[in-house]
């Protein structure tokens, strides 16, 4: 599973020690990491500046309006539209 970190302000990426791997955050000051020993390495030695940042899952059972929101699997209805929701 990946995990997505919020880079601070003004910061262009990071370059991981050992193999050299570049991450670019996004527009959003994001990025992705799907390797757990970067991951580690983020977390043990700039937990004071990145943070991780929460996602969802969208591959687990839930339910899934006509419009595209993913809704919560106990809400029966979409909170975006009001349409009745469908089983994933």
């Amino acid at each position: 599973m990946a995990t997505q970190f919020t880079l601070p302000p003004g910061c262009g990426g990071l370059t991981m020690k050992g193999d050299g791997a570049k991450y670019t955050p996004d527009t959003t000051g994001h990025i992705t990491v799907d390797n757990p020993v970067h991951e580690a390495q983020i977390r043990d030695n700039a937990a004071r500046y990145v943070h991780t940042r929460l996602t969802g899952f969208t591959n687990l059972p839930g339910r899934r309006c006509e419009c595209g929101f993913a809704a919560h699997a106990f809400s029966s209805t979409c909170s975006r539209c009001g349409a009745p929701l469908k089983e994933n």
